[in-house]
């Protein structure tokens, strides 16, 4: 569950590097990450998987501290700042996570409690995305399907939240 919940974060703070061109960022704290899961998974493989995806979930709490105070130094952002642009997908994680603990609670059978919980994920995490953050989803709409530009901004403007230093959206000119 706890991977689940820090999977959003590392969506939002990954995607603010690239979009300031530093792509490279996210490389260099994937590494680390990487050794510290394969070393962590090696020195506890004795004491099963549970053990496991708990080294693996500490792993990503403490990467995502990292991402985050990187990312709040790269946007000279404060901690509000931050919390505000990653609470709602953090909190739709969270409850999705309930949701599906429920399902594997509910249904013993695997194969119908994973076909359960590919059922309820869609909605469960856009319908509490769409209730936290109401005007998220159709600007991820509008970022992903942009219509034809209307010419009303110059090309200085930006229809971008971080152009005005909010870190839930990708800088990009208008009409680009």
């Amino acid at each position: 569950c706890l991977w689940a919940v820090m999977s959003p974060i590392s969506m939002v703070c990954g995607n603010a590097l690239k979009s300031r061109g530093r792509a490279d960022i996210v490389l260099y704290l994937a590494i680390p990450q990487a050794i510290a899961i394969v070393v962590g998974s090696l020195l506890f493989v004795h004491d099963g998987i549970v053990v496991i995806s708990w080294v693996q979930a500490v792993i990503a709490v403490v990467a995502q501290a990292f991402t985050i105070v990187i990312t709040m130094r790269m946007f000279s952002l404060g901690a509000r700042g931050v919390l505000v642009a990653i609470a709602p997908p953090l909190l739709a994680s969270a409850g999705l996570a309930l949701a599906l603990f429920g399902v594997d609670k509910a249904i013993s059978a695997p194969w119908p409690a994973v076909v359960a919980g590919g059922v309820v994920t869609v909605p469960v995490y856009l319908g509490l995305l769409q209730l936290l953050s109401p005007t998220l989803l159709p600007r991820l709409r509008a970022t992903a399907f942009p219509g034809p530009a209307t010419g009303g901004a110059g090309p200085a403007e930006f229809e971008s939240a971080i152009a005005a230093r909010e870190p839930d959206a990708m800088v990009r000119p208008i009409g680009r």
